[in-house]
């Protein structure tokens, strides 16, 4: 699977679940309510921490930078772009 979650997507999910995490542990409320935001904290911090999101895949959202730059490369960009790659993968200079 392809990772889809990068730069401020990220640094986002760490801050909501660390927030998240805290609020579940300090916040005077019910055990519902905790459990409810440690299960989010965890998912939050475990998409930013593996950098693949379902729901993102779900909904065709990349923001991922890798990714991105290849999406907004046109077709002889990414021609060469999985040239390079196989070259790479077998050893290889590009072009030959």
């Amino acid at each position: 699977m392809k990772k889809n979650v990068g730069g401020i997507d990220r640094n986002i999910r760490i801050a909501a679940g660390i927030a998240l995490l805290a609020a579940g542990i300090f916040a005077p409320l019910g055990v519902g309510w905790k459990t409810g935001m440690f299960a989010v904290s965890l998912v939050a911090l475990a998409t930013a921490f593996t950098g693949l999101c379902p729901l993102w895949s779900v909904l065709g959202i990349n923001t991922y930078k890798e990714h991105r730059e290849e999406a907004a490369a046109g077709p002889k960009e990414k021609i060469e772009a999985e040239q390079e790659k196989g070259a790479k993968e077998q050893g290889k200079p590009a072009g030959q």
